[in-house]
């Protein structure tokens, strides 16, 4: 938002449901907290510019509606996803170019770009009828739509055995991270695994402390509990990877066997 301002957009409105809406107001900008709904979108709006919030929402497809709605001739649309990768216990909904075409046409819009990215998906659409902008071309490569669910699956197969291969015999486990994809990973342990090794979680947010993972019924705590604590066996389930074992290290935590799950 600051950005646009900077570079001269004025009559920019923000809507964060997060922490991040009071740091921004800390800033000067004009946020709500709270989620986007009807009550925001009385006027006609030249542009919506949402960054990895699609996925998210209960109801997307009732929010596109009226964002197509209230989009002005001229205006655009920019929608920043997630290109399917994976599961996340967080998204509500996973997309591809392929479905965004199909939700534009549906709601009188057309894509006029698109890019895929570093694992994300970036689409600009504009109304239908605006005839300053092209709709571009989009042909489904089957088989690269199936080449790349096979890698997924690949991938994903491969982190549940590192898993259960790392766990298999060992009577206790430290494991950092409470994130989405350590909640997947943990109930997909085999159950035997889960059955015979005591998983102890940990992580750095302390707003997840005394929550428990759900499957597994997992009780989270703050790493700080553990300072100066030698851990025989570490799993390491997150991207921040780099930041984790720069807390380990400044909180005199040692271990001997570490497993790192850096695509979490």
């Amino acid at each position: 938002m600051k950005k646009l301002i900077d570079i001269g957009f004025s009559n920019v409105m923000g809507i964060e449901p997060g922490p991040q809406a009071d740091s921004a107001k800390l800033l000067g900008l004009n946020i709500i907290k709270g989620y986007f709904d009807i009550r925001h979108a009385k006027n006609i709006v030249d542009g919506y510019y949402l960054m990895h919030v699609f996925e998210h929402f209960e109801d997307p497809f009732s929010i596109f509606r009226l964002m197509s709605i209230t989009l002005s001739e001229t205006g655009k649309i920019v929608i920043e996803v997630p290109n399917f990768g994976g599961f996340h216990v967080q998204h509500l909904f996973y997309y591809n170019i392929y479905f965004m075409r199909v939700l534009s046409r549906g709601n009188n819009l057309k894509i006029i770009d698109y890019c895929i990215e570093d694992g994300n998906l970036r689409v600009v659409f504009s109304k239908a009828e605006n005839m300053r902008y092209r709709e571009v071309d989009i042909d489904f490569d089957k088989a690269e739509y199936i080449s790349n669910l096979t890698e997924i699956k690949i991938i994903h197969e491969g982190c549940r055995e590192r898993v259960d291969n790392f766990l298999r015999g060992k009577d206790t486990v430290f494991w950092w991270g409470a994130g989405s994809a350590s909640v997947i990973l943990l109930n997909e342990i085999k159950p035997d695994v889960l059955a015979s090794t005591q998983i102890v979680v940990v992580d750095g947010d302390r707003g997840k402390s005394n929550l428990t993972i759900p499957g597994v019924n997992l009780k989270v705590d703050h790493y700080s509990v553990f300072k100066g604590t030698h851990i025989n066996n570490l799993v390491i389930a997150s991207s921040f990877y780099k930041e984790i074992f720069d807390s380990i290290r400044l909180s005199g935590i040692t271990y001997d066997h570490v497993e790192v799950f850096s695509y979490a």
